[in-house]
């Protein structure tokens, strides 16, 4: 709710948005401590946004998601009938929070390891040594042509 406070013009609030009775109850939700009230704070401001249209949102892309529910489980759509399960509202949340890894023992997670730790190791060996030689190699034609 703070990307259209006023107080965010040409920060977050790059629709140089500026309600003051959006701001109030922006105010005013932030102190409120009951969660029911809060809540109708904050359908208040949508309800503001929808009337005043600061954003206009000419489409909405069509997104082709994937994700592995034998490696992890807890995914949690977002809203919650056809909703995003990797993206809440708001960036991190309790969508990414609730996921945990399959335990190893079960179906195909204990099949799926990924790259073994030694190849990852070995292909930094390796690149390190690639630069060491380039580096040592550009040195050496250098000190040839003095």
């Amino acid at each position: 709710m703070q990307l259209l406070y006023s107080k965010n013009i040409n920060q977050s609030n790059n629709a140089c948005a500026n309600i003051p009775e959006y701001d109030k109850l922006y105010a005013e939700q932030q102190a409120e401590l009951d969660l029911d009230k809060r809540w109708d704070i904050v359908h208040q401001m949508e309800q503001i946004l929808y009337e005043d249209s600061p954003y206009v949102i000419l489409w909405y892309s069509p997104l082709l998601e994937a994700w592995r529910t034998d490696t992890f489980t807890g995914y949690k759509q977002q809203p919650e009938v056809n909703g995003d399960p990797l993206e809440g509202y708001g960036g991190i949340s309790e969508v990414w929070l609730s996921l945990r890894p399959v335990s190893e023992g079960s179906g195909a997670a204990a099949q799926t390891r990924g790259i073994p730790a030694g190849v990852w190791i070995a292909l930094g060996v390796a690149v390190v040594a690639v630069v060491a030689f380039v580096i040592l190699r550009r040195r050496r034609l250098g000190e040839e042509d003095v």
